[in-house]
């Protein structure tokens, strides 16, 4: 009886423990602008599914909507983009560090109806996988499943639980709801203007990708995404890979003119004979076999061609958040346009970079000159320019 006393009192003092650890790594990250805890209290606007800006009303006596919101949600509430995934990565922090969450709530929805219909979502060729990678490099230290609440129309009367690393999301697409969702104790969240909580994390996005991660969670995340993406461990080429990212059929495309595309393909093989040239079109399928192409482009899919290249050109786009998946030591040479604001648009991708350890120069294109621009061409000194970049970007990976 004795010693039940002494393991009861021990394992009290453990919980007592990680919970002012979670606290004390809780404050250091709000300290440092990485999120915001808000205590007892509500959301409003969380069926907006436009709208950025979330209200919060704090009460200390006010009760929380749903017995199912007790405890901590880090709640999302951003574009359904690539993006998403830069801006919430203290979650992976937050995971691997054990800070105890009871739930991941994402409040729009991450597809849109014509994407869903062709049944290429947003949620499984970008979220799903990023999830599984997050979730899972947290449960390596002691972490559990998290669910994940989501709804797949701006109409979803439910926030549906799905837990990624154990379902299938299976889309019933007739009636807007999500099947198989969850364990038989994770019940949905009923859709409400106003949602009242007993604690909320949500990222905080000012200078978000500058050293939110740690070395080390970095690396367990990259591996556990690897891991997932490529379960059989397929070997890297022996010769190193170059791989042009760029979308066809598209008015605002941004995208290089096929004539300098050959070109430049051309100059690669005859400059850099050992390296095999991939393309990747965003925007159309192809069959030719050197072409990767958004039909083959599910999250694993992707996730091995980030983790095969030894140099990725691409257009500044969104594309630019998959660095995190690519290898300690690689390249992504970025084709920055010359118009305004677009370095400024440039520069958490490279703090993203610089977080991942992936080198990432620029090549400014002159004749990119907006935003929406359709094809551009390149000039004979900034073709040079990519030729010297990948040059360079060889010779280091051999040191």
């Amino acid at each position: 009886m004795r010693n039940l006393n002494f393991l009861s009192i021990f394992l009290v003092l453990l919980i007592i423990l990680s919970l002012v650890g979670s606290n004390n790594l809780l404050d250091k990250f709000e300290s440092r602008g990485k999120i915001e805890v808000y205590d007892h209290g509500c959301l409003t606007n969380v069926l907006n599914n436009r709208n950025f800006n979330n209200e919060w009303i704090e009460s200390e006596i006010i009760a929380v909507s749903n017995p199912e919101l007790s405890g901590t949600t880090f709640f999302i509430n951003d574009n359904m983009d690539l993006n998403t995934l830069m801006h919430n990565l203290i979650l992976i922090e937050l995971i691997q560090s054990n800070v105890k969450l009871d739930r991941i709530i994402i409040q729009k929805s991450p597809c849109a109806k014509a994407i869903c219909k062709a049944n290429q979502n947003t949620w499984e060729y970008i979220f799903r996988g990023w999830f599984m990678a997050t979730i899972s490099s947290g449960i390596l230290t002691g972490n559990r499943d998290i669910p994940i609440y989501l709804r797949l129309y701006d109409s979803s009367k439910y926030w549906r639980p799905y837990r990624v690393l154990n379902d299938h999301l299976n889309l019933d697409l007739n009636n807007n709801r999500i099947n198989n969702h969850g364990r038989p104790n994770d019940v949905s969240i009923k859709t409400k203007t106003k949602l009242c909580f007993e604690k909320v994390i949500k990222s905080k996005c000012n200078n978000c990708f500058n050293q939110s991660l740690s070395l080390d969670k970095i690396e367990r995340f990259r591996n556990q995404a690897y891991s997932i993406a490529d379960p059989q461990k397929l070997p890297l080429s022996l010769y190193p890979t170059i791989t042009i990212v760029y979308r066809s059929g598209h008015e605002f495309n941004r995208g290089m003119v096929k004539q300098q595309r050959d070109a430049l393909i051309q100059m690669i093989h005859i400059k850099h004979t050992e390296c095999n040239v991939k393309l990747l079109d965003l925007g159309i399928r192809s069959n030719d076999e050197n072409m990767i192409n958004e039909g083959q482009l599910n999250w694993n899919s992707q996730v091995r061609m980030m983790k095969q290249s030894t140099i990725i050109i691409a257009t500044h786009s969104v594309f630019e958040a998959n660095i995190m998946y690519m290898r300690k030591g690689t390249t992504f040479i970025e084709l920055l346009g010359n118009y305004r604001n677009a370095k400024i648009e440039s520069n958490n991708y490279n703090e993203l970079a610089k977080m991942f350890g992936v080198n990432r120069p620029r090549v400014i294109v002159k004749s990119m000159t907006t935003a929406r621009q359709g094809n551009y061409a390149l000039n004979i000194d900034e073709i040079n320019q990519i030729l010297d970049l990948i040059s360079k970007a060889l010779i280091k990976k051999k040191v």
